[in-house]
């Protein structure tokens, strides 16, 4: 019963008719191919579900094909945007107020080439400019130990930039959360699972 609640939650926010539209042709155009090519409507049903069961999901703006100049700016326009969609267990919170997270680090696992990783995104703000810096780590997982290893050394993450320099004032990421009190742990900014007061009935 758990899970169908979390599906009937996530099919009425994530279904067939709900569309996005924005006023500008180029835009909804450039809007629907990123969606396209990241299978949004699927995957954001998926964590959909996942943000009613676990309390909390995110959607990631990553860029891919960025060069960058000895001090970490952009030198070269992207190649390609990629949403990353995160489970509560690899949100971390950084800073936040009001229930709103400023920054955040982000972990996703990865397999490449039948070896497993541990990709970690650090959005934070820059203290001098009030923009957020992205900083990119990886790391194989051998058992339970994580080593650090260079982006460049996984063909898949080769495009990626140890450290990206957004310009942009707010962030670029959406923390999901069901509209109800936090009631577990009323201090940190993560939401609680739709049905998690409801144990025992269920």
């Amino acid at each position: 019963m758990a899970q169908i609640v979390a599906e009937s939650w996530a099919d009425l926010l994530m279904n067939d008719r709900v569309t996005v539209t924005l006023e500008g042709k180029a835009e909804q155009a450039f809007f629907d191919e990123v969606c396209t090519a990241n299978n949004f409507r699927s995957m954001m049903n998926r964590f959909e579900e996942y943000c009613f069961a676990l309390g909390t999901s995110a959607v990631v703006v990553a860029v891919d094909g960025i060069e960058v100049d000895a001090e970490g700016r952009d030198a070269a326009p992207a190649s390609g945007l990629r949403l990353d969609f995160v489970r509560a267990d690899g949100i971390f919170p950084l800073s936040w107020q009001n229930g709103c997270i400023r920054e955040c680090a982000f972990a996703t696992n990865r397999l490449e080439n039948g070896v497993p990783y541990l990709y970690l995104q650090i959005h934070r703000v820059d203290p001098d400019t009030g923009t957020y810096i992205i900083e990119n780590r990886l790391f194989e997982q051998q058992g339970s130990h994580l080593q650090e290893v260079e982006l460049s050394s996984v063909p898949a993450f080769a495009a990626v930039a140890p450290v990206f320099r957004t310009g942009l004032k707010g962030p670029s990421f959406i923390i999901n959360t069901p509209n109800i009190a936090n009631n577990l742990d009323p201090d940190v900014p993560m939401g609680v699972s739709i049905f998690a007061n409801a144990i025992d009935q269920l």
